[in-house]
C-alpha cells in the first residue's frame, strides 16, 4: 500500500541520514577513546600511578590535547617517555607543556621531543620544571643554526653528560654545537668530536700535556676547576696567534687528536667573544618555544589541527562516560562465546 511504501521510505531516510552517521560517530568515539585508554594504561604501568595520581596524568593529557595541535593520546605517549626517563607523576605533569611547545616549533613527533628533553634534563641534573627552559634553548638554537631540534638532540647525546660534569653550562654547550652546525658539523658527529675535545682537556695524554705546557696553556684554574669554555678558546687563540698554519695544525693535533681538529678549528675561528654572544642569546630565550609555536600555527592548517585535536578530546570525554558500560557488554559477549 501507499502507507507501507511511505513508512519504508521514512525508514530508509532515517537509516541513511541518522542511524548510519550516529553509528559512524559512535565508532569514532570508541576508537579514539579506547586508543587513549590504552596509552594511559601504559603510562600508568610505567609511573605506577593509581587513583588521584593517575587521574591527574589523564587530565593533563586531555588538557594538552584540547589546547594544542597534538592529540591527548600523543600527549600521553610523550608523558610515558618522560616517565621512562625517571620522572614521577608530578614531574611528568610539570615537564609536558614545555615538550609540546618545542615539538610544535618543528612539527616533531611528541615522543621524540620528550626523549630529547628528558635526556638533557638528566644529563644536567635539572628539575622537571626546567623542561620549558631546555625546550626554549633548543628551539631558539634550532633557529639560530643550521641544526634542527632532533639534530641538536643527537649532538647532545654523546657530550652533554661529560660537559655537565666539567662545568660547561647548557647554554655554552649549545652555542658550541650551533657554531659547529653552521660550519658543517651536525648531529652525533658534532657531539662526538666535541666530547673528544673536552675529554682530552680533562685527561690529556703525556704528549698533549707537554704541548699545552710549552704553549703556556692550562685548561683548569688554581682550584682544579675547568675554566669556562669560551675562556679556553680565547687562550688557545692567543697561544697560537704567532704560529703559521702548519705549526698551529701540528700543535692542535698533538693536544686534541687528528679527528677532533675538525671541530676545534671552527670554534677557534669563531672565537670566545662570538661564542659568548651566542650563549647569551640562548640564555635570553624564555618563552621562545611558546611564541614560535603560536606563530607557526597562526594559519588555517594550524586552526584545523587544533579543531581536530579538540574534537578528539571531546570523543575521549564521551568515551569515558560510556566506556565502562561498553567494556561490561564486551565481557558478557566474550563469556557467551
Amino acid at each position: 500500500t501507499s502507507i507501507t511504501k511511505s513508512l519504508e521510505a521514512v525508514g530508509t531516510t532515517l537509516t541513511r541520514n541518522l542511524t548510519v552517521p550516529l553509528a559512524a560517530v559512535g565508532g569514532a568515539m570508541v576508537a579514539v577513546g579506547s586508543n587513549f585508554e590504552a596509552s594511559m594504561s601504559k603510562l600508568g604501568a610505567v609511573t605506577g600511578a593509581t587513583g588521584s595520581d593517575f587521574d591527574a596524568l589523564s587530565d593533563k593529557a586531555i588538557e594538552m590535547g584540547s589546547n594544542t595541535k597534538y592529540s591527548a593520546k600523543e600527549a600521553a605517549d610523550a608523558m610515558t617517555e618522560l616517565a621512562k626517563a625517571g620522572m614521577d607523576s608530578n614531574e611528568t605533569i610539570a615537564a609536558i607543556p614545555g615538550v609540546l611547545s618545542m615539538a610544535s616549533t618543528e612539527n616533531m613527533e611528541l615522543a621524540s621531543a620528550a626523549t630529547i628533553v628528558s635526556a638533557a634534563l638528566n644529563s644536567y641534573n635539572m628539575e622537571a620544571g626546567d623542561a620549558s627552559k631546555v625546550s626554549d634553548i633548543l628551539a631558539k638554537n634550532s633557529n639560530m643554526s643550521a641544526s634542527g631540534v632532533e639534530s641538536l638532540g643527537a649532538a647532545l647525546a654523546p657530550v652533554a653528560g661529560f660537559a655537565s660534569e666539567v662545568g660547561i653550562s647548557f647554554e655554552d654547550l649549545n652555542a658550541a654545537l650551533g657554531i659547529l652546525s653552521n660550519n658543517g658539523l651536525d648531529g652525533a658527529v658534532a657531539g662526538e668530536k666535541l666530547n673528544a675535545i673536552l675529554r682530552t682537556m680533562a685527561a690529556p695524554s703525556k704528549e698533549a700535556a707537554e704541548m699545552a705546557d710549552s704553549l703556556g696553556l692550562s685548561f683548569f684554574d688554581a682550584s682544579g676547576k675547568m675554566k669556562p669554555f669560551t675562556q679556553i678558546i680565547d687562550e688557545i687563540n692567543g697561544a697560537t696567534s704567532d704560529m703559521g698554519d702548519q705549526q698551529k695544525m701540528a700543535a692542535l693535533k698533538v693536544m686534541f687528536g687528528a679527528d677532533a681538529i675538525a671541530a676545534m678549528l671552527p670554534l677557534l675561528r669563531t672565537g670566545g667573544d662570538e661564542l659568548r654572544n651566542y650563549s647569551a642569546a640562548l640564555s635570553d630565550s624564555s618563552g621562545y618555544a611558546d611564541e614560535t609555536a603560536a606563530a607557526m600555527n597562526d594559519n588555517l592548517k594550524g586552526a584545523i589541527d587544533e579543531l581536530l585535536s579538540s574534537l578528539e578530546t571531546a570523543g575521549i570525554v564521551l568515551y569515558q562516560n560510556v566506556g565502562p558500560a561498553l567494556k561490561e557488554i564486551v565481557q558478557v559477549v566474550t563469556d557467551l562465546v
